[in-house]
């Protein structure tokens, strides 16, 4: 070439070469930063399916939970107890029933 010293195209030749293997290792890391960008990118998105689904149960077990609520308000506790009481009573009737039973069977054999 014309104008530049056999110095200075040698150098101008290594200066290119370094030239050319920064750009490949900056390729690289573009490339391997890419890739990392995609697999957070698809971690993200399994995180906010994720999410979705916690905030759908959540928002079940909260409306289960008023559902729940409402139906102990409606309880009478007084005709719970009541209720309570003639359970207990009716099976006191039942054994009484039963030993009056055995015991008729028994006098009918002696």
């Amino acid at each position: 070439m014309p104008g530049i010293a056999p110095d200075g195209l040698f150098e101008l030749i290594i200066c290119i070469c370094k030239l050319r293997e920064v750009a490949q290792n900056t390729k690289a890391q573009s490339d391997k930063l890419e890739s990392l960008l995609r697999e957070r990118q698809i971690e993200v998105e399994a995180c906010k399916k994720e999410i979705e689904m916690d905030k759908a149960e959540k928002d079940h077990l909260e409306k289960r939970m008023s559902e729940l609520l409402e139906r102990c308000r409606n309880i009478d506790v007084e005709d719970y107890n009541r209720m309570k009481d003639d359970l207990r009573q009716m099976e006191v009737n039942k054994v009484f029933c039963a030993y009056l039973v055995l015991f008729m069977a028994l006098q009918a054999w002696i």
